[in-house]
């Protein structure tokens, strides 16, 4: 199965994977991208993470928030029907408002023999949508995290 975890970005621009794969090189030195879509085209589908050849890639897929009935617009509206159980706060509000403006969510799913390496590799990738993508993660069984930690509690 996995455990899933997710970026839900507000920029109008979706990097290629040549451009991802560029920025997270930088950080995880063997980390090599296997996929069938182009690398220079925006949208692109997704693509296996391969962080250590001894271990099960991290599967990863981009999905857009470009139709009512997008994948990705699903996924907000999940969330957003999620938030309405918790407690009214700042952060709460700030949760709501990021995924009101998500133009794009990328959803990783960590296979089961995940490692501490492996949670270190996802975190350089999801640290490349926040910083430049305008990201907000969200941990499956977690909640949100903003820069300051865990924003909204939805364990």
């Amino acid at each position: 199965m996995g455990y899933y975890m997710r970026v839900f970005c507000t920029s109008e621009k979706i990097p290629t994977l040549a451009e991802v794969e560029s920025e997270v090189k930088k950080v995880v030195a063997g980390a090599r991208f296997e996929t069938d879509d182009s690398r220079h085209e925006v949208p692109w589908e997704g693509f296996e993470y391969h962080y250590n050849p001894s271990s099960q890639p991290i599967l990863v897929e981009l999905n857009v928030n470009d139709a009512p009935d997008s994948m990705a617009a699903e996924e907000i509206e999940e969330f957003i029907g999620e938030m309405e159980d918790v407690d009214d706060s700042p952060a709460k509000a700030q949760v709501t408002a990021h995924l009101g403006q998500t133009r794009f969510v990328i959803c990783c799913q960590l296979l089961g023999d995940i490692t501490e390496e492996g949670f270190e590799a996802n975190d350089a990738l999801f640290e490349l949508f926040v910083q430049k993508y305008g990201g907000m993660i969200q941990a499956d069984g977690e909640g949100f995290y903003g820069a300051e930690g865990l924003l909204v509690d939805l364990s």
